[in-house]
């Protein structure tokens, strides 16, 4: 037999030694060829695959709290403005049962201002008023009569008084014109309210309303309720001023903005991180209406 590789022929006692070598040199067969591909496939499946998570983490390092300090102030000011703005549902809620309230105490008591002025202190108290740590009733008073305080103390004596306060009333009705139709020296100057279903429904010269139209009572409130949630309160007034303040000098600048934050009263609320919450409530009068002093629309505005 001769050797493939050698191409001898001698075979003393089997294969020669060149052929012997030459036999574990050769190629291997098919079988062999897939024995070896399946464990070099196992032993690579064996291996642990690259973390290619951390290629470039030395690039990235950081970006999180780069867009985390960036997205940071927003995040929280849309909180806390959540927030104060819950807080501003609840006491536009409180508000309108007071001004509810002062309607119908004006109703009982002739349309008088300082009736209309004590019965909205009193529904306003329940939005200054809490029950931790009041164990008695006594307690409890106390805490309520405080929260009266505090809203008179709001309100003005006078009508001179006005730009010291943060609470505007206005009688939208009955007007001066239905005064000067109804109330006469006859009536002791006030607009009489009894049997109104049999009197005469003709239109008044100066008002153009009947005499039952004329007993409706409507008043208009303007509350200045202060924004406690910090940041929100000087950022939501310095929008309505088209204001904003300088951080080198400390003193606020004008924008010229195109936002109205209304007249004096109004602008006065919003300067002191205020903001002018209205209600207005319709009553029919159960007394004789008399013509007492309340503040005009441009007053409140």
């Amino acid at each position: 037999m001769r050797c493939p590789m050698t191409r001898s022929t001698r075979v003393p006692n089997g294969w020669p030694t060149a052929c012997s070598n030459c036999l574990a040199r050769r190629r291997p067969g098919r079988h062999q060829r897939r024995e070896r591909m399946a464990m070099s496939r196992r032993s690579r499946q064996g291996r642990q695959a690259p973390d290619m998570s951390r290629c470039g983490s030395n690039r990235m390092r950081g970006q999180a709290m780069t867009e985390y300090i960036i997205i940071l102030p927003v995040l929280l000011l849309l909180i806390l403005g959540i927030i104060q703005f819950g807080l501003i549902y609840q006491a536009k809620t409180t508000i309108n049962l007071a001004t509810f309230e002062a309607a119908r105490a004006g109703a009982l008591n002739n349309a008088r201002r300082s009736a209309i002025q004590a019965a909205f202190a009193r529904g306003m108290a329940p939005l200054y008023t809490g029950s931790l740590g009041e164990d008695d009733s006594l307690a409890r008073n106390r805490a309520v009569q405080r929260a009266r305080d505090r809203v008179k103390a709001e309100l003005p004596e006078t009508l001179d008084d006005l730009d010291e306060s943060f609470v505007c009333i206005e009688r939208i009705n009955p007007t001066e014109a239905a005064f000067q139709d109804y109330a006469s020296a006859a009536t002791n100057n006030m607009i009489p309210a009894d049997h109104l279903l049999w009197r005469v429904a003709t239109p008044g010269a100066q008002s153009g309303l009947s005499i039952q139209d004329a007993n409706l009572l409507k008043i208009r409130v303007t509350y200045c309720y202060p924004m406690i949630v910090p940041l929100v309160g000087r950022t939501i007034s310095s929008l309505m001023l088209n204001t904003y303040t300088d951080l080198r000098t400390g003193e606020a600048e004008d924008t010229s903005g195109v936002l109205d934050a209304g007249g004096s009263f109004r602008r006065r609320c919003w300067a002191e991180q205020r903001i002018p919450i209205v209600s207005t409530a319709t009553v029919r009068m159960q007394t004789p209406a008399i013509n007492d002093v309340f503040s005009e629309a441009d007053d409140c505005s």
